[in-house]
């Protein structure tokens, strides 16, 4: 099975977007198939975005790297 190519990009100030370039295999695929590949890509999208808001959270220390969690 020949998923493709996925490519997320991040952004801190607006809504998360993925970029999904189907291959013909994929196109075929049955509806179901396709929603879970797509709660897949939802659940991938939100860890990302979880952490490059703490590697952000980490920069904004001005170098002094901490453990600590982020919290909202």
């Amino acid at each position: 099975m020949d998923i493709a190519f996925i490519i997320p990009a991040v952004s801190m100030y607006r809504r998360d977007v993925s970029i999904l370039i189907l291959s013909a295999d994929t196109i075929r695929m049955s509806a179901d198939i396709l929603i879970a590949f797509e709660n897949i890509l939802i659940v991938f999208t939100i860890l990302i975005e979880r952490i490059a808001k703490r590697l952000v959270f980490v920069v904004r220390k001005k170098g002094v790297i901490s453990v600590r969690r982020y919290s909202r």
